[in-house]
């Protein structure tokens, strides 16, 4: 199949580069750690036992924005051994 990974139409960030798909995930995981913050603190910044939700949302949103970019890995550390096993395939 000549496939660079798991699904090339994920991974293959074509001549953007890997730089900027760090950016990408970089991003996603501090509006994500935000959105945790924000919700979880003792600050009332939201109402009462809306902070799941709000998470939900966040992760739903971010997912459809960068799945197609980067697949939406948020953790590194589940994120980068299967594409750097898949690479060689």
């Amino acid at each position: 199949l000549g496939v660079g990974g798991p699904c090339p139409w994920i991974m293959g960030f074509g001549d953007r580069g890997a730089g900027r798909a760090c950016f990408v995930e970089a991003w996603q995981t501090a509006v994500l750690a935000v959105a945790v913050f924000v919700t979880g603190g003792a600050s009332r910044a939201v109402p009462p036992k809306s902070g799941p939700f709000i998470v939900g949302a966040t992760v739903s949103g971010l997912i459809c924005l960068g799945g197609p970019l980067t697949g939406a890995g948020f953790n590194p550390a589940r994120d980068v051994a299967p594409r750097l096993l898949a690479r060689p395939a």
